[in-house]
């Protein structure tokens, strides 16, 4: 297999690397919008994504070199890993970014009105207790 054509392989693995660091930040996203205070919980998770991204990156990296038969690890694969990490940031992730924060204003919206309404309720209980 030639040079280029694992240099292509290795870019586009990182692209993929993109998109599932993009997923795993979505969830930490979520994690410390929905458990603000939770500072251990925020941690563990953010460890928890960081340990997920770097083995399924590992995974991907070794099951194309495996299946592939390139197997000795060269400079210029890790330079288009990390090429094609930066141009899924420059490109798909503006994309994604954009749909993620409108179905993230969507759900937070509805988070804190149903935070809202059940503070209201609360005070209402109270008020109807005294």
């Amino acid at each position: 297999m030639s040079q280029i054509t694992i240099f292509f392989i290795c870019a586009a693995c990182g692209i993929a690397s993109g998109v599932i660091y993009e997923i795993l930040y979505c969830l930490r996203a979520a994690v410390r919008t929905f458990f603000p205070r939770c500072v251990r919980s925020n941690w563990a998770v953010t460890f928890a994504c960081d340990v997920i991204y770097l083995a399924a990156l590992a995974a991907i990296l070794l099951s194309a070199s495996h299946f592939l038969n390139f197997y000795a690890l060269r400079v210029y694969q890790i330079a288009a890993l990390a090429l094609g990490a930066l141009i899924y940031l420059k490109s798909l992730h503006i994309i994604v970014a954009f749909f993620v924060n409108k179905v993230y204003n969507k759900i937070s919206k509805k988070y804190a009105q149903g935070v809202l309404a059940r503070a209201e309720r609360r005070k209402a209980q109270k008020n109807n207790r005294r």
